[in-house]
Formats: C-alpha cells, structure tokens, sequence
C-alpha cells in the first residue's frame, strides 16, 4: 500500500512534469521559429526581423531560468505541505542534534516554505534586473545564496544613495530644531514616515496610521499575521507611527554667578560675574540664531551656592584622588570637563562625593590637535571649536538602566503604573549645567592658587586640560558660585516611526534603527544618520518597487528620545520583548553616519565579518579606485539604540559610523553649531561619506535579510572568549593579593574550550549544508538544461511520456535531498541566532538587573565604554572580589549552555542563575 504521503509527492511531480512539458514545448516552438527564420533568410530579411527571432530565443532561456526556479519554489512548497513519514528517514535518528532548536514543526514548515517561495522569486527577479538568461543555473555560490540574484539586486540598491539626494533630505531635516516631546519632533516623525511610505510605496496618513503603543493596531503592524486576498503572503510594506508617554524634561530657566564669600560685614555682597549660558549667534551659520537653551536631560532642579571644585573628568578614582590629598568635597559645585566617562556618571560620582551641583565644561583636550592653540582658527572660519560651543545632553545613570525611568523594564503606555521621581533610581540627584570653555576660564581664574597645583605629582599630568591661557587647580576656591537649574518634567509623548518590509520567513527578523531627535538641530547626531536612512530605504524602494522581497522580514525604525537616555528604542524592547527575542536575529544602528572620516564600527564580534565583506564593495569616499575599509572595529557598551536589544534581550547587534580623528575639523557635539551649515563647510562638503554609509549598511542589512545562512559568525565570537577570559585572570594575577584566591579559572577555560568546540562543530554543519546545497542545484540545474535541449529536438506533437516518468521519478528523490538540506541551514541559523541569547542571565548584572549580557556591558562607572564579562570583572575590580564565585559559577552555566544549544543539543530551558 502507498502511503498518502507518497501519492501526494506523485501528485506533486506530476503537476510539475506538465508544467515542465507545456513550458519546454514553449521552449521548442521559439526554437524551431528561430531555426525557421534562419533556413529562410535569402539575404534579403531586414534587421528588425533577425533582432525579433533573437528576441524569441531570449525569452524561451527567460522561461527556462524561471522554471528552474518555480520548480525548487514548488518543492519546497511541498516541504512545507507535507513533511515525510519517520519510516521514509530511518537515517535521520544519526543527526537528530542537527534539526534541535526551539521552535515547532510548524515554524520549520513555515520557513521551509520560505526558503522555496523566495528561491523561486529569485531567480525569476535576477534575471529581470540582470538581463541574464541563466541566473537559475548559478542559484549557489560559496556563501550559499542566490549569487546572480543577489548581486543584481545589490548592483541594483548600490545605483540609489545620491549625494544630492542626502544634502538635501539633510536640508529638511535640519531647519529647525526638533527635541523629543515637542511639536518639531512630532512633525518630524510624520515627515520620516511619509517620506518612506512614498519610498517604499506603502500607505501612511497621519490621521489613520499613528497608533498609541500598546494598542491593538500597534501590535498588529509589529507582529500580526496580514494575509493577501485568499490567504496569500502580504508583501506590501507598512508604515506607521506609535505613541509612547515617558518623562521628559524641558528647562524653565537656569543661572550662574560668581560672588565674593559672604562675611560678617557683607552678607550679600554683589555679583562679580554672570554666566551668559547661550552660544554666539554666527552670521555664517544661519540657524544658529534660533538655537536651543543650555540644559541637562533629566537633570534635578535646584538652586545652590558654593565654592567651585575641579575635579578633573569627575570619575569615580578622580574625586577618590581629591579625597587622598585632603581636599574636602563636600557642600561644593564639582567642574568637570568632558570626556573619559558619560556624563550622567560624572554628575552621579560628583552626588556622591557630596557636591551639591556639578558643572560640565567642554575642553579643548578634546579635540585633538585642531584648536586655537595650534594655529587653526575657530568655527565658523576654521574647524576649530568655537570657544562659546556647549554640549548638552542626558544626566540620566545609563549604566544602571536605559530608556523610561518612571518604568523601568516596563513600555511606557498612555496609563503606565509610574514611578514618583525622587523613587527613580537613574534620574540625576543634583541640579546640573552644561558650560562652554570660554566661560569655564572665569571659574578656573577664582581657582587658581587653591587646592592643589596642576604640576603636583599626586594629581598626574591628566589634571590639566588645554584651555589657553589656563592653569588647571584643584580649589576650591574662595569665592562662591550660585548656580540655578529648573526643569519642567512631565509624562509627555515621543513617537517612534516604523516600515515593515515583509519577507518570506518571520522568524528570524532584521531590525535596523536610527533615532531622530536631537539636542538643537542635529546635522551630525543624528540626523546625517537619518539622511543616510532616507538612501537606504530609498534603495530599498526601488526593489520592492521592482518585486523583491527580502527572505526575512526587515524592520526599519526611526527611534524617538534617544538623547534623553535611548528611550525610544529600549521602549519597543520592552513592548515587544517576547516577540524580539523569538524572532529578532539582527540589530544593525546607524546614529551619527558622519563627524569625521575614520569609519568606526562597534559590534557583536560574530557580525564583524559582515561589515568587512560588504565594505570591500563599497567605493571609498575620499580616495579613487579603493574601497572602504573598517578603520576601527570595538565591542559594544552602550550610547545608543542597540543597547536594549544586546544588552537586555541578547540579539546580535552593530552601529557603524565616519568619526572624528584627531587632525579632522572639530565637530561641535550637542551645540547649536551641530548644523547643516557645518556640515556642508567642514563635515561632508561633497556628501560622499554620507552615500558611503548608505551603501555600506544598505548592503549589511541586504545580506543580513537575504543571504540563506544568516551572516552570523559564531566561531568569530568562539574565539574572541578566550581574550575576555584572559583579560579577567589578568586582574587576579595584576590585583591585589588578597584577590588571588577570589576565582577559580579552570572550569571557566573549560567552558570557553567547550565553546570553541561546539563552534567548530557548527562551522562545520555550516559548510556541509552550503556544499550539498551547491551541489544540488548545479546537478539539478545541468539536468534541467539537458532535458530540455532534448525537448527542444523533438517535435511539439510527439508524447513525453519518457520524460514525465523520468520526473516522475527524479522528483522525489530530488524532494528528499533538498528538504535534507534545506532542514540543516535552518538548523544552522536558529542555532546561530541563538548564540548571543545564551549570554542572558535572568537574574540581570548585580545592582544593575535591566542589564543582562553576562559577556559584554556598559562599564558600570564607564556608561558608554564596554566591559567584557562584566558580572566577573566588575566583581574583581570594583567590589574587591566580592561575589566573584558566584559571577564565576554563573558564567560557567552559561557558557556550558551556550555549547550544548550551539551543538544543537536542547537542555534544561530554566536558568538556575542562583546557587
């Protein structure tokens, strides 16, 4: 007896042997009218009838390529239909650990239909963009995906990023300010979202497609389930805006003076000095004239007097050092420069040290060697900072938490459970300003001969910064600053933009983000990013418009509120945390495209591979006939919107952008001059770096949603584990004595050796799977070309019926090999999505639970800097070896657990953080 299964596969190859017959007769007839016309031809047929007869034979290769492809599409389809009984794959119980990963059946058949829809489309699309006739003969390369299809498609994106076209939407993006929560920003949400509805030729109105979060409506166009007329797959993007409700503060007004102390005979003696606190306006950069106020994001309000203390960058060792010489902090207004550490940190260290405000001046340390001092005169007619430039930005405590800090971990919906604000654990506890190093030089003026000297040894030559004219003391003075900083903080609302490109598998999906406020106008934070995003997507219309859809879903975000403490982003997170950490392979962000020209990438270390490989097609912008390359590769801390999907939920993440180096025109962070106008006289003047970018992270996130294995490298990231492992042990062996005994690091190089182990055993299913794939379809697609040169002989009335039991046969053989196959690349890629995951502890990093990446963080007294096996680290080198067993013991599970899944191997899914 047959079993339905097998009547269902005959049935199948029956359909598709007539299908083949009727097209291969098709074939035969343009051949033999081909053959006709040439017989014929007595030197006397015209031009125009010999290009018809060619044009014939290019349409029957067409559909000779594009029956290849819907005939891999139609097996697949199969697959996905009908999986095969047990007792047809008896073989299967030898590699059962090669289909284990957490989802169903049901996913599998879902994405084993995928996989054949989007094959395919493919080649049916490549040779429509290519011109080629034999694009379905090349369905594999080395890198195992559709090679002619992809690189028509990419040759096809990499036509769209216009220099032009990047001024100019820089241009709009700019004229006027736009912090989040304002009437600007909301304006600039629905001007993204309809600027990529058109793009990508999706709907958008705003009176019908700005939804709360939270809502039905919101959810449904993340993650619903859209159907097409009569069940068939939604292709079509979607664009939409959602509505969070978060904290935002705005400044009433702020003020500092500096007076004489009182004494006994003059209790208010008169002010000597009064802060301006706003930045030049500059005829040369017009829209400095209506800049943004000097304020902190989520700074405290408060009104203060005291005497002023330098204390270098404000680091926690930096007031420690203050302490060892004496120097009495308390009740005092801590300056502090720039740099070294974020500057919620700085204000938080400064709290601690019982400063009662803190004042952050920008130094010209900072810039390199373009200042005053060197000769290069101040913007606007030089790259020098000019002296009145002030960088705002957030005071929030970022290494204990991102987003919201009325809810922490929580969406910030419409009706929220909040937070009071002096509950908040990451709102700033002292008022604090920002300050230009113009008007930071008064205050170094009334510190001079206190405290301590800048040549003193205790204090190190990192003491003085590089302010002409300027000597850098510790005080504290004898005067008295008054300092005033009143900010209005409400529940307000910022707006997220989205476009949904479907793809064929929704499962393992590609999000790639930028945020949009900004601190004034935001020529280079973010918005040269947001410029960059409008030729990505732009491109990205351009081949939807022509028909493709990517194989995996692509999210495409415009995040809100980033300024204040990456809000936006690490909102949606937290909304859609279930959703992203079953279904998010890839995070890619984009914030600043362009300050300067070193092209700086930080990574997951298993996607590095991916931005080198796509840079080698990428014309450099600066110099001719080379192409761009990686200039600085790092790990990732935390500054921008990948933290919430790294660092809280585990998914592999990037941010790629031009920085600044130390020779380059200095870029006036967070300042009014953070302008088109600079931009276009000292950033990008010709916008090449910003096309640059655009092709770049275009192709990134091309081959991230279309290449067949996901472009993740595990065994890259297998090694890089031995580094964090070593650069531990060296704090034992480099520490104090009494940590010698804190660790044992044994079973820990085990678990790293175990990793590296299952890796290579992953690499090598990995290769297996792109071998037997390339070779299943060169020998299918050589059969192909031979039947159908045989068909091409015969006459059209003669009955085939050789060949249909030819495929009648082949076909299920061919049906049982490729669905083989097909089940270890999506075995590869689940197991490979799941790699980063692995590093999620439950329990969270200690003091700080929201963080739960036990292999890389924020540096807890660091905010933006990364800290690798920062649970262990952080316990040898700040907390004296405290708890270091246990981050020991927790780290081993993790990477024993990380092995076993990368082996393909289903453990225990509870964590068992706790000893």
């Amino acid at each position: 007896m047959v079993a339905p299964v097998d009547v269902e596969k005959m049935a199948i190859a029956r359909s598709q042997a007539a299908i083949e017959r009727q097209a291969l007769l098709m074939y035969s007839k343009e051949r033999r009218e081909l053959h006709q016309a040439d017989d014929d031809d007595d030197g006397e047929m015209q031009q125009e009838e010999r290009e018809g007869a060619r044009r014939a034979a290019r349409r029957a290769r067409l559909l000779r390529s594009v029956l290849l492809a819907a005939y891999l599409g139609l097996m697949l389809w199969y697959f996905g239909l009908f999986p095969s009984s047990g007792h047809r794959h008896h073989h299967h119980h030898h590699h059962h650990h090669l289909h284990a990963h957490r989802l169903g059946k049901a996913d599998d058949a879902a994405a084993l239909l995928g996989y054949g829809a989007f094959v395919r489309d493919s080649a049916a699309l490549s040779t429509k963009l290519s011109g080629s006739g034999n694009a379905a003969s090349k369905l594999s390369t080395g890198r195992v995906k559709v090679n002619s299809y992809a690189k028509a498609v990419e040759a096809e994106f990499l036509k769209v990023p216009n220099p032009d076209s990047a001024r100019e939407a820089l241009r709009r993006y700019t004229a006027v300010t736009h912090i989040a929560g304002t009437e600007e920003d909301y304006k600039s949400a629905v001007q993204v979202a309809s600027e990529w509805a058109e793009l990508l030729g999706a709907d958008f109105a705003e009176e019908s497609h700005v939804f709360d979060a939270g809502s039905p409506e919101s959810q449904h166009y993340i993650k619903g389930n859209w159907k097409g007329p009569f069940g068939s797959p939604f292709v079509k993007p979607r664009v939409f805006v959602d509505t969070y409700y978060t904290w935002i503060n705005w400044p009433i007004n702020s003020s500092l003076t500096l007076s004489p102390a009182p004494t006994e005979d003059d209790l208010n003696p008169a002010v000597k000095w009064t802060a301006k606190l706003k930045e030049d306006v500059l005829d040369e950069d017009p829209t400095s004239s209506h800049g943004e106020p000097e304020f902190h994001g989520y700074s405290a309000s408060g009104a203060v007097t005291g005497p002023v203390v330098y204390a270098n960058s404000g680091s926690k060792e930096d007031f420690a050092r203050l302490h060892a010489l004496g120097i009495n902090t308390t009740g005092t207004i801590a300056l502090v420069r720039y740099g070294d550490t974020f500057r919620g940190l700085k204000v938080r260290a400064a709290a601690e040290a019982g400063c009662v405000a803190a004042i952050i001046y920008s130094d010209p340390a900072e810039d390199g060697n373009v200042t005053e001092a060197n000769g290069y005169k101040a913007y606007p007619e030089g790259p020098a900072r000019n002296p009145s430039s002030v960088q705002r930005g957030s005071v929030m405590a970022l290494s204990i938490f991102a987003g919201d800090p009325s809810t922490p971990g929580q969406p910030s919906y419409k009706n929220a459970t909040r937070l009071e604000p002096e509950e908040s654990d990451t709102l700033a506890k002292i008022p604090s300003i920002p300050l230009s190093y113009d008007e930071a030089k008064v205050l170094f003026e009334s510190l001079k001969g206190n405290g301590a000297a800048p040549d003193t040894k205790s204090l190190g030559k990192g003491w003085s910064g590089a302010i002409p004219g300027v000597e850098y003391w510790t005080g504290p003075t004898k005067e008295v600053v008054h300092l005033e900083s009143f900010q209005d903080l409400q529940v307000r609302k910022i707006w997220n933009g989205y476009a949904v490109i479907p793809g064929y598998i929704d499962d393992e999906v590609v999000v790639i983000g930028n945020h949009r406020d900004a601190w004034t106008f935001g020529a280079v934070d973010p918005n040269s990013g947001t410029a960059a995003f409008h030729e990505i997507v732009a491109g990205l219309g351009a081949l939807v418009k022509r028909g493709w859809r990517p194989l995996r879903t692509i999210v495409v975000a415009s995040w809100d509120a980033e300024e204040y403490g990456l809000v936006g982003s690490t909102e949606f997170g937290e909304d859609f945390s279930d959703w992203l950490s079953e279904n998010a392979a890839l995070y890619h962000n984009l914030d600043v495209s362009v300050a300067g020209p070193e092209l700086q990438l930080g990574a997951s270390p298993s996607v590095l591979d991916l931005y080198r490989n796509a840079a080698k097609e990428v014309p450099h912008p600066d110099e001719e006939k080379k192409n761009v390359t990686i200039d600085l590769a790092m790990a990732l801390g935390s500054g921008s919107d990948f933290t919430v999907f790294l660092q809280h939920l585990g998914i592999a993440s990037s941010t790629v952008g031009y920085g600044a180096t130390a020779d380059s025109p200095v870029y006036h962070y967070h300042s009014n001059y953070d302008s088109f106008a600079w931009m276009d006289k000292f950033g990008d003047p010709g916008f090449s770096r910003h096309v640059a970018i655009s092709k770049l992270l275009g192709l990134v996130t091309l081959r991230s949603a279309s290449d067949l294995f996901l472009p993740i490298n595990v065994t890259a990231y297998a090694q890089e584990l031995q580094k964090y492992l070593d650069e531990a042990a060296d704090i034992v062996v480099k520490g104090p004595a009494a940590l010698g005994g804190a660790v044992d690091f044994h079973p820990l190089q085990k678990a790293v050796d175990k990793v590296q182990r299952a890796a290579r055993k992953w690499e090598h299913d990995k290769h297996r799977a792109e071998k037997k794939l390339g070779h299943l379809f060169r020998h299918h697609g050589r059969e192909q070309e031979r039947l159908a040169r045989k068909e091409a002989k015969k006459e059209s009335g003669k009955p085939c019926g050789q060949l249909y039991k030819h495929h009648e046969a082949g076909s299920l053989g061919f049906f049982d090999k490729i669905k083989e196959v097909y089940r270890l690349v999506r075995s590869v890629n689940k197991r490979a999505q799941s790699f980063e995951r692995g590093f999620i502890s439950k329990e969270g990093l200690v003091g700080r639970e929201w963080y739960k990446h036990l292999g890389v963080a924020p540096g807890r007294w660091l905010g933006y800097g990364a800290t690798t096996f920062p649970g262990l680290v952080e316990a040898l080198q700040l907390d004296a070896g405290k708890g270091a067993k246990h981050e020991a013991r927790r780290l081993e599970k993790h990477l024993l657990k990380i092995a076993e899944t990368l082996e393909g191997r289903e453990g225990d899914d509870e964590e068992e953080d706790d000893d």
